[in-house]
């Protein structure tokens, strides 16, 4: 708590000395933070002009009530003016949130660990703690932001993926090459587990971007690569053969394409907050990516009823 000096406001008083309330307050906060009168222009920079009043050694009833008030013509003392001085102890600054008393205990996280894990230590034993009648508690900051997000996310992701198979139809114009290419999605899981083991990161919000992420590109590989096959079949070549000849031309683009990105994600495998991403996204693409140029032509051979032809 502060200290606080209370001087109540006497209209009758100061209607006689024809000084104001604005005129009572103003003379009061040029004492602490100082009253603007005026604006110097420093080129395009405006500086406010402030009038501050010379402030006491200690501050006693005495200077208080011997404060100046000025109206613009006359000054008269503080104690002319108010209707009782007094002083007494106040709350300085009151927290809320939604209109509601609150206050909030914070700490940050130490270098090498991230929020979900000293979350993970901490959230049984705080939740136990037995409050008083009429208190309550939530989790905040990152924890919070991040739950509302993975909410927006399962929220709109099944509208997405309606959004995808729509799109993939209208492409191809049949349903079992989009069916190929949502076969294939699952595998990324494989190369994203297999990141996070070995790099030691947890599953979370981060890695769950970076998956959604992930999933953007091998759709375009996988795109690549079933384009050229329908490419090469209406050219006139065997359906067994254009798989092949497919395949080994879109090589060279298709991991082109992911090495750019896994080189270009690597330097965030050492950050803590983004490391997650990274390895999901450095590890899930190179290990969906090789096998996207293995079992794309195998399901498209599956799907169509290619022979092996000698």
């Amino acid at each position: 708590m502060a200290m606080v000096i209370e001087a109540g406001y006497d209209p009758v008083k100061a209607g006689m000395l024809n000084i104001g309330r604005a005129d009572m307050m103003n003379a009061v906060k040029s004492v602490y933070d100082g009253t603007t009168i005026g604006v110097y222009r420093d080129g395009e920079n405006k500086v406010p002009v402030r009038l501050i009043t010379e402030k006491p050694k200690s501050w006693d009833t005495e200077y208080i009530k011997d404060l100046q008030i000025w109206n613009g013509k006359n000054s008269a003392p503080l104690a002319q003016v108010a209707d009782g001085i007094t002083t007494g102890w106040e709350y300085p600054l009151v927290r809320t949130y939604n209109r509601k008393l609150s206050m909030a205990a914070q700490c940050d996280v130490k270098r090498g660990y991230t929020m979900k894990e000293v979350h993970n230590e901490i959230r049984e034993e705080i939740e136990n703690i037995e409050l008083p009648e009429g208190y309550t508690f939530f989790w905040d900051s990152q924890y919070k932001d991040q739950k509302e997000a993975m909410e927006a996310l399962t929220k709109y992701f099944p509208l997405a993926i309606i959004m995808l198979i729509v799109i993939l139809v209208m492409l191809f114009g049949n349903f079992r090459q989009p069916l190929i290419i949502f076969l294939i999605l699952p595998l990324s899981i494989i190369g994203m587990v297999v990141g996070l083991l070995l790099t030691g990161f947890q599953f979370g919000f981060f890695c769950i971007a970076g998956w959604l992420g992930l999933l953007g590109m091998i759709i375009k590989n996988v795109i690549v690569l079933l384009d050229e096959v329908n490419i090469q079949r209406r050219n006139g070549l065997e359906p067994h053969t254009a798989v092949i000849e497919a395949t080994v031309s879109r090589v060279r683009p298709v991991l082109m394409a992911a090495l750019t990105t896994v080189f270009g994600s690597i330097p965030l495998l050492f950050d803590i907050v983004f490391g997650g991403m990274a390895a999901t996204i450095v590890f899930g693409l190179t290990f969906a990516t090789m096998l996207t140029l293995f079992v794309t032509p195998a399901l498209y051979a599956i799907f169509y009823k290619i022979k092996v032809t000698r």
